[in-house]
């Protein structure tokens, strides 16, 4: 049976991956598969010009090591493994990639929640900045900032990607906790019926 996709569903695709509408309606095809040196994992990123395809790989466990599979996707084959190395933790994973828009870094948020920046010109990591708590990364649109949040610290950390210092730090506060209001209803007396006025009187 074909995949039925709704036209704003194939419109908002083709708005994210500049296709046309037609194109992202259409059932999608295999183009191939690629043998990877590891096991794939949640990070998955691509360059603006589709040029090379990343995707971050499980590579041995106790403790956790991982790298991070580049692949040229004009002949879909594996040409780099950049080495995250060690990441601090036993059974570790690799989580997330995250691209700028304009191509030139790529932030890995690895398991014990580090941000790991890689130059995409020549594939290799080029600082590693520690955290603690779910580390997400958004580029602003001309890639010359990154907001980072941390949940275990309730903080938004503001990074300068010319030099990866901290433009700012951020408290990120939880709304209190409200009380469930209450309804006039509530606050009303249970109505008195004949049978408890007459039992109110024997007592």
């Amino acid at each position: 049976m074909p995949t039925i996709v709704s036209p704003r569903v194939a419109a908002l695709c083709a708005a994210a991956l500049n296709l046309t509408a037609v194109e992202a309606a259409a059932a999608p095809t295999l183009l191939a598969q690629v043998p990877l040196p590891g096991a794939p994992f949640d990070g998955i990123a691509i360059t603006p010009d589709g040029a090379k395809l990343y995707v971050s790989l499980v590579k041995a466990k106790n403790p956790g090591v991982n790298t991070i599979a580049v692949i040229d996707t004009a002949t879909n084959a594996v040409v780099d493994v950049i080495d995250l190395g060690n990441q601090g933790a036993d059974n570790s994973s690799p989580r997330q990639l995250y691209m700028a828009p304009d191509g030139k870094i790529l932030v890995h948020a690895t398991y014990v929640d580090n941000l790991v920046f890689i130059d995409t010109a020549v594939d290799m990591v080029i600082d590693t900045v520690p955290g603690v708590g779910s580390a997400v990364a958004v580029f602003t649109g001309d890639s010359s900032r990154l907001w980072s949040r941390d949940s275990n610290s309730k903080t938004a950390r503001v990074f300068d990607l010319s030099d990866l210092s901290v433009l700012a730090t951020f408290p990120l506060l939880s709304p209190p906790l409200l009380s469930p209001p209450t309804t006039a209803a509530s606050t009303r007396s249970p109505p008195t019926t004949a049978a408890t006025a007459s039992a109110s009187r024997r007592r």
